[in-house]
């Protein structure tokens, strides 16, 4: 009788027991979604990047580091407005920086052959949007603008301040115009002008064009 009960209080015990989950204790692993246009850049580890542009429709990959990678035509429908190759043009894929997620391309501007520009992917547009120019030169009515841009992680803080820096010259090659920026990602991928504190990290002379 004293077994008959000891086996009837173990059956009692186990069935009072949560079932175990199907997966055991394993834990669900999270998945990030790679937009299907990261593939054709290189992924690059951004401490101080000098992006300066080109004049040369085709550059050479051994003298000119952002000639990029030309992307396919199944590849230009991930391009938003401001990056499509519209005319016939080509659009190149440079890199795609590990720190932040940015995309550097190379396209054509409205008067050059090559101009560098910033993007960003939105998942909800499953496209590459433009955040702005880069790196140019651009010359019209004897005037010649330059822009010269620089990524950099200012404070350590892991996250990454864009240097911008213009210039016009005349056709005596006089400089008649100029001025230096610093912005900053405000978290959401953009940049915006930064705070005069971050802003004087950026020491100017250390900021030289092409």
């Amino acid at each position: 009788m004293k077994n008959l009960s000891f086996l009837l209080f173990l059956s009692l015990l186990f069935s009072c027991q949560s079932p175990a989950p199907e997966n055991g204790t394993k834990k669900e692993t999270k998945v990030m979604e790679v937009p299907p246009v990261a593939q054709y850049f290189e992924e690059i580890n951004v401490v101080k990047m000098h992006l300066f542009a080109t004049s040369a429709a085709m550059p050479n990959a051994e003298d000119y580091p952002y000639s990029g990678k030309e992307l396919p035509t199944e590849a230009i429908k991930y391009l938003g407005e401001g990056l499509q190759p519209n005319g016939g043009g080509k659009a190149y894929a440079c890199y795609r920086t590990e720190n932040s997620g940015h995309y550097i391309l190379r396209i054509p501007g409205k008067t050059t052959p090559s101009e560098l520009a910033l993007a960003q992917w939105d998942k909800s547009a499953g496209q590459l949007v433009k955040l702005m120019d880069l790196a140019y030169q651009r010359c019209n009515a004897g005037l010649c603008q330059q822009q010269d841009a620089w990524l950099a992680d200012l404070d350590d803080s892991r996250t990454l301040e864009l240097i911008v820096r213009k210039r016009t010259r005349d056709d005596s090659g006089a400089v008649s115009d100029e001025s230096f920026e610093v912005l900053t990602d405000d978290g959401t991928g953009h940049f915006i002008k930064t705070n005069e504190q971050l802003a004087s990290l950026a020491v100017k002379e250390n900021y030289v064009m092409q």
